[in-house]
């Protein structure tokens, strides 16, 4: 995952698609009429649902486009999105868009930003299960969430960049507050565990009284 994750964090999502088709599998088989099948959307997104729980899991409670997890935003600030949108009915593969190949779990402000994003022509590039999402981005020595150079003349992944607000100064926030989540709960001195805490309770306030 690359600038996703944490100095803290080393998930392993090489079986990230075979998951999604074990799911995909669960829900076709109990769907009588074969023109239903491959429409999962509707049984994913519902968040007191088995599969919703099911697919959150895969992605490790993670937003698979900027890294936060269900600690630090809570469930509710969590969507299924659509990663070809609603509006264009069909992915390039030819499934609808309610397939579950083209669903991916996001934080609210990710899936609100990129919201009818066209990434039809970038569909191998930026889809977040194709691996790659961690070798156009990186994180540069002050936490930021920047371009690598190799792709830096792409403008499809300039804009797709700009629309999710990666430069923004809580992308940062976030970072720290990820490490913060997974330090406080080390063992060590109490005092510094501590302070940990409190650091971690004060900015995770003020990040949710400004975004």
């Amino acid at each position: 995952m690359g600038y996703r994750q944490c100095e803290y964090e080393n998930f392993d999502y090489s079986e990230l698609k075979i998951k999604k088709g074990t799911i995909s599998n669960l829900i076709d088989d109990r769907i009588r009429k074969s023109e239903m099948k491959g429409i999962h959307y509707g049984k994913i997104n519902k968040k007191d649902a088995t599969y919703y729980k099911q697919f959150e899991g895969i992605y490790e409670l993670k937003c698979c486009y900027c890294g936060i997890n269900t600690s630090i935003n809570s469930t509710s600030m969590f969507e299924i999105d659509h990663f070809i949108n609603e509006k264009q009915k069909k992915s390039p593969n030819g499934n609808i868009v309610d397939h579950i190949e083209n669903l991916v779990f996001a934080c609210r402000k990710c899936n609100q930003a990129k919201d009818d994003f066209h990434v039809n022509d970038a569909y191998e590039l930026l889809h977040p299960d194709q691996g790659i999402l961690s070798e156009i981005f990186e994180r540069n020595s002050t936490y930021q969430i920047v371009i690598n150079n190799k792709y830096s003349a792409n403008k499809t992944v300039q804009n797709f960049y700009d629309k999710l607000g990666f430069s923004d100064r809580f992308r940062k926030l976030d970072y720290l507050l990820l490490n913060l989540h997974y330090m406080k709960n080390y063992k060590g001195k109490s005092e510094i565990q501590n302070t940990i805490s409190q650091v971690y309770i004060q900015l995770l306030e003020m990040r949710n009284k400004r975004i």
